[in-house]
């Protein structure tokens, strides 16, 4: 049985270090044309220039989990976070 990802679907991944994550995160975007938001780089200020609307999302919701996920759903593009 295949799955299907709606436009809504939020993943979040999580692991120890040198798990993959960050690698499975870009294949879901260059292969399933999800959005990829990597914590690890935009915590070290890496790679948030061409993130610029997860990040304002980000940003706009501090404190407030749901309403990040909720925000996340709206912009009409499924979206994995590491």
């Amino acid at each position: 049985m295949k799955s299907k990802i709606s436009k809504s679907t939020v993943i979040h991944i999580s692991g120890i270090p040198g798990c993959g994550k960050t690698t499975y995160g870009r294949w879901l975007e260059e292969e399933k044309n999800f959005l990829h938001l990597d914590f690890d780089k935009l915590f070290h200020g890496q790679g948030a220039d061409t993130k610029v609307a997860l990040v304002q999302i980000l940003q706009s919701t501090v404190g407030s989990p749901k309403s990040f996920i909720r925000a996340l759903r709206k912009t009409g593009q499924p979206t994995v976070l590491d």
